[in-house]
């Protein structure tokens, strides 16, 4: 078989494709959030940008200030316009802010 340029298997994948694919699962992280915040009602806001797989709630360290982890099944596009459109609003007496987190 003959080297292709630009062309690379990798496990029933071509190396482009790798390259190109938008993966789907997106780790997005919530701060600023209410101490009385609940996983069904950051479910049920961030279902509005796309699928919702698992909302997790740490209230380690400052139980007043928790942090939530949202997983959801959205493209990189998608997980960007989320951050921006959330980031910066004042709720509930304080400021909210949205992060992607890269793993």
């Amino acid at each position: 078989m003959r080297w292709k340029p630009g062309l690379i298997q990798l496990d029933n994948m071509t190396y482009n494709s790798f390259l190109t694919k938008d993966y789907a699962m997106k780790k997005i992280m919530l701060t600023g959030l209410s101490p009385a915040v609940t996983e069904e009602s950051v479910k049920a806001a961030m279902e509005k940008f796309g699928p919702v797989l698992s909302v997790a709630i740490i209230r380690d360290g400052e139980p007043n200030a928790p942090w939530v982890i949202v997983e959801m099944d959205i493209g990189d596009e998608q997980a960007h316009q989320l951050t921006s459109r959330v980031t910066d609003i004042w709720n509930d007496g304080k400021m909210l802010n949205a992060r992607i987190l890269l793993h």
